[in-house]
């Protein structure tokens, strides 16, 4: 995570990232090469995918095609939950929703039981 702030925000690769980012035609006018930083953006997240995946298999043992369909749809949820391009913030999203799923049982009781006394259900049937 370090790495990658150091990327966005001390060089001019991560400076042409934010700039087009905010607004294409003004750094587009400024000079910056859209289609190479573009380029640059992706060839960084392909990387860092492709080292999770590697690090993945390694922890599984295992390599098969769908492997990355969950943990993608965490990381999202993630990155939504902490900001979409602030990166401290998905990491505390992914803290986050690593909490929140541990405890994903007894929030759904919870709602359960609350809505048990307005809509008149059992709660017996859902514990």
């Amino acid at each position: 995570m370090l790495l990658l702030q150091y990327v966005i925000h001390k060089t001019k690769v991560g400076k042409a990232m934010r700039a087009v980012s905010l607004d294409r035609d003004a750094a587009e006018l400024m000079g910056i090469d859209i289609n190479k930083t573009i380029s640059n953006t992706f060839a960084i997240g392909s990387a860092l995918a492709g080292a999770a995946g590697v690090l993945v298999g390694i922890y599984y043992n295992s390599i098969n095609p769908l492997m990355g369909v969950a943990p993608g749809l965490k990381a999202f949820v993630a990155a939504v939950i902490g900001g979409i391009g602030i990166v401290p913030g998905a990491v505390f999203g992914g803290f986050f929703s690593r909490n929140n799923r541990n405890h994903d049982k007894c929030f759904w009781r919870l709602i359960i039981q609350r809505c048990s006394g307005i809509c008149n259900i059992n709660n017996s049937s859902f514990t």
